[in-house]
């Protein structure tokens, strides 16, 4: 199934989200190349209304699954808004400029809320 998925996308983007997904089922690997596509298919990742709408796909897909969204992030770094959008409304971005948000600060709020340590935006940037 993962030569098949990989074969279908010319770009080796399903190989690489199976790839980086840590242990890949058929469910993760069928969902990360959902949630991918949904992403590659926004025109303009930089209209706020398109990347929310996508955001939107991505949370009805994942869920609270938060390993995939983890395993996709590299890929979709240059589509950082898009996942603002997706974890909008899950922590408080207020200490927060808003162009100093990264992928990787996300996801480690993320990760935080889901652990349940708070700890002060400032500290993350550094």
């Amino acid at each position: 199934m993962y030569t098949l998925l990989a074969r279908v996308n010319p770009d080796g983007l399903r190989a690489e989200a199976i790839r980086r997904l840590a242990s890949p089922d058929d469910c993760q690997v069928l969902v990360a190349c959902m949630v991918l596509e949904a992403v590659m298919m926004n025109p303009r990742p930089t209209e706020s209304s398109k990347s929310s709408g996508v955001a939107a796909q991505m949370r009805m897909v994942i869920g609270d699954n938060h390993e995939i969204l983890f395993a996709l992030i590299p890929l979709l770094h240059h589509r950082s808004l898009v996942i603002r959008e997706y974890a909008k409304g899950m922590f408080d971005w207020a200490d927060i400029p808003y162009f100093l948000r990264t992928p990787h600060q996300i996801a480690a709020a993320i990760e935080d809320k889901r652990k349940g340590v708070r700890e002060p935006a400032r500290k993350r940037r550094e």
